[in-house]
């Protein structure tokens, strides 16, 4: 994005004054893993699917992009950078985890079952 500078003129007591600047706005930035345990009532997002990420595989694109999104109170604060569309959101955890996941559930209907939890 070019960034071009102002001059301005004015007039004070008397004095003409010139000014030259460059218009700058102060911001900063956060990374998907430095925002980890943080809640946020508000942020722009670039959740599309860039060539700079391609390199990641399925599991950690997914994983990014869940920890953006979860760290908002709500959608109402939620802003995006550019428009996406399904293909730039379609990412999926790895299958290990998955099957990790699953053996968890079982064990936990087995342990609530073995001591009458069951509801």
């Amino acid at each position: 994005m070019p960034i071009f500078p102002i001059e301005r003129s004015i007039t004070v007591k008397g004095l003409s004054v010139r000014r030259k600047q460059i218009p700058v706005c102060p911001a900063f930035c956060l990374t998907d893993y430095k925002v980890q345990g943080s809640t946020l009532s508000a942020a722009i997002l670039d959740l599309k699917n860039d060539a700079a990420r391609r390199g990641q595989d399925s599991h950690r694109q997914y994983c990014s992009l869940y920890v953006q999104i979860s760290r908002l109170r709500s959608f109402r604060g939620l802003h995006l950078l550019q428009m996406v569309t399904t293909d730039d959101l379609y990412f999926s955890p790895d299958p290990d985890l998955l099957v990790e996941m699953e053996r968890l559930r079982d064990l936990q209907a087995r342990t609530l079952a073995a001591w009458g939890l069951l509801i």
